[in-house]
């Protein structure tokens, strides 16, 4: 809400405060006599009957005509507690009786007129010109049962009569302000009705208005508990709209089989739980600005006077009252410097409440004005009362609003984050992936992620090949370190393609050794010739690379070839390396060993497998260290008919 929207309802209320004329002052009530006669209640409407009335303590007075007074009586002020009043310099006790009695006089031909009778907590009878008009309860002389039954306002209508007798007798036993709390009413009876109906309609449609008001941030409470500002206003509006359906005109009395008892209880219940209720939505907005202590002290010191609310007797805790209202100065007093600080601090939510709290004020002082007949204006309380609840319903929308935008932009930029992150995460698994197939076989690897381990496979039949370099330590010594490496990696960057060329796996590289596999992780049935023709590519390799570099030391190369039963897997938690193990794996590095360079020599095991598709050079048996005589054979290269085809 905005400075110029804050300056017009200023104008506003000021425009409503216009000084009433001279002729309008109330005529005065005193010594028990009203003289209205001059009062012209069409153009200046109802009159309240506040001033002296006869009083007589202890006594239920019969109505004594409109000539007499009541015999011993003494004038008193009206409205007022009869504890206020004293009888021989002592103040008067809340248990007892009193008689009230008021003559008024009204202009000659008055028609149409009506009392309208105030709620009451004190048992009272109403007599008009001798008659009774109403009774909110039965006057039981010693009885715990005096004790009023019925709440609300009234309208009584009033037969034409130039002259009034009102008496009342109040009786109390148990509530501890008894006696007139507001004053009687005088008007016609239009002018009563319609502002009662009016006042009834209002009272209505603010309750419906706080109790949504309040299920709505109950909600939103529930929704964001985090966040418990909507909880302490969804309680302050609960507390207000219980208390408005109990008080004030009290409607709940209209339309409910409610009692005086349970009206009082509630009134004080939802009186001790408003202002908390308010204090903690204040220093849940300025959290900065809050004193913890303070918040602490006030629930404790809430759930005290609640408590004996609820648990004792009417007579006792409605002797909490005053004590209480001492301590809503208190809570004042801080709420003032919450306010103040967050203002000063330049808070955007302490505007709205200070424009709201200030409108509910300005009603306030206004009502009294009125009320003192001060100003010509109406009472504007209730207003005061929805506009202040409005403007805190509006700074709660406004900062969940706020708090909505921000969680949207914060949103997208997180989307975008996510987006951005997580194509990063996918290229960084694809890298990884990568990197892991290029470590492991493509199945091994899946399964490695997948369970965190790679079973141990048998497998009958796999075809493994080893290489080795002749007279590699000495062209170690001769070539410069980079060198000899870069030739190294450019021989096993060859070997590597002819892996994915001909589907074998690559084990390792000890030193100058190459090892690699056929038939594995996965079973095939052309192992023994993958493996073969990948050898003859090798030494082809080898050859045109010695032909090319005839300057340089050569490099002499010997291949061996053994097909058997191996166990496969992975072992170890870092470094992962899929290996094999059975006596094939030493049978082909045998076959390497006992080898020539530049030939491909093969055990017989695996020469049975390929000995259609090569052309081959028997060798018999040969002695293996460690082992048996084994029968090799090197293969000279694939035969005519079979070469163009198995090449390509």
């Amino acid at each position: 809400m905005s400075r110029i929207c804050f300056l017009c309802l200023l104008i506003a209320f000021s425009g409503s405060c216009v000084r009433e004329r001279e002729s309008f002052v109330p005529p005065r009530i005193a010594d028990g006599r009203a003289d209205l006669r001059e009062w012209d209640f069409g153009k200046r409407g109802p009159l309240q009957l506040s001033g002296d009335w006869e009083f007589h303590w202890n006594e239920l007075d019969a109505p004594v005509g409109l000539e007499g007074s009541l015999k011993g009586a003494r004038t008193v002020p009206v409205p007022a507690h009869w504890t206020s009043y004293t009888l021989e310099e002592k103040p008067l006790p809340i248990d007892g009786k009193a008689t009230f009695r008021l003559v008024v006089e009204l202009p000659r031909g008055s028609r149409d007129l009506a009392l309208r009778l105030p709620s009451a907590d004190t048992v009272f009878v109403l007599y008009v010109n001798g008659t009774e008009r109403t009774r909110n309860g039965n006057i039981l002389e010693g009885s715990e049962r005096t004790k009023p039954i019925y709440y609300a306002p009234i309208v009584l209508p009033l037969e034409s009569s130039d002259k009034l007798e009102i008496v009342m007798h109040f009786a109390n036993s148990i509530y501890p302000r008894p006696g007139f709390r507001d004053p009687l009413e005088i008007g016609t009876r239009q002018d009563l009705e319609g502002a009662q109906n009016r006042k009834i309609w209002f009272d209505i449609f603010l309750f419906g208005s706080l109790f949504v008001m309040a299920l709505y941030h109950f909600g939103l409470f529930a929704l964001r508990p985090q966040d418990r500002s909507p909880l302490y206003f969804a309680v302050f509006c609960l507390a207000m709209g219980v208390r408005l359906f109990v008080t004030g005109e009290a409607f709940a009395f209209r339309i409910l089989p409610i009692t005086w008892q349970v009206s009082t209880f509630l009134e004080y219940l939802t009186f001790y739980l408003a202002g908390p209720a308010i204090l903690l939505f204040l220093s849940s907005l300025f959290p900065e600005e809050r004193l913890i202590w303070i918040d602490r002290s006030i629930v404790i010191v809430t759930a005290l006077f609640s408590a004996v609310v609820i648990f004792a007797p009417l007579p006792i805790y409605t002797q909490t009252l005053v004590a209480y209202q001492i301590l809503v100065l208190i809570f004042a007093v801080y709420a003032v410097y919450l306010v103040a600080v967050a203002t000063i601090r330049k808070r955007e939510t302490a505007r709205t409440f200070l424009v709201g709290a200030s409108i509910l004020l300005l009603s306030v002082v206004n009502d009294i004005a009125y009320a003192m007949r001060l100003i010509q204006s109406t009472f504007l309380v209730p207003l005061g009362v929805f506009v202040f609840f409005f403007s805190q319903a509006f700074l709660l929308s406004r900062r969940f609003a706020t708090a909505f935008n921000t969680a949207e932009v914060l949103s997208k930029k997180m989307e975008e984050k996510v987006v951005e992150r997580t194509a990063e995460l996918v290229e960084a698994r694809d890298r990884s992936d990568g990197l892991l197939r290029n470590i492991l076989p493509a199945a091994v690897a899946e399964e490695l992620k997948e369970t965190g381990r790679v079973k141990p496979t048998y497998l009958p039949s796999v075809t493994v090949l080893f290489t080795d370099f002749e007279g590699f330590t000495s062209a170690a010594e001769k070539m410069p370190p980079d060198a000899l490496v870069t030739e190294l990696d450019r021989c096993f960057r060859y070997f590597d393609g002819l892996m994915d060329k001909y589907g074998l796996e690559k084990l390792k590289t000890i030193g100058d050794s190459y090892m690699c596999a056929g038939g594995l992780p996965r079973q095939n049935m052309t192992h023994a010739l993958d493996a073969t023709l990948c050898a003859l590519d090798m030494l082809a390799f080898m050859q045109s690379l010695a032909s090319r570099f005839q300057s340089q030391t050569s490099w002499n190369i010997r291949i061996g070839l053994h097909t058997g039963p191996v166990v496969a897997g992975v072992i170890g938690e870092k470094k992962f390396v899929y290996d094999i193990w059975g006596d094939t794996v030493n049978v082909a590095s045998r076959m390497e060993e006992a080898g020539q360079i530049a030939r491909l020599n093969v055990s017989e095991t695996t020469y049975a497998l390929i000995r259609e598709y090569v052309e081959a050079e028997e060798r018999g048996l040969i002695q293996v260290k460690g082992k048996s005589d084994i029968r090799m054979f090197f293969i000279n290269g694939l035969k005519p008919e079979f070469a163009a085809s198995l090449k390509a």
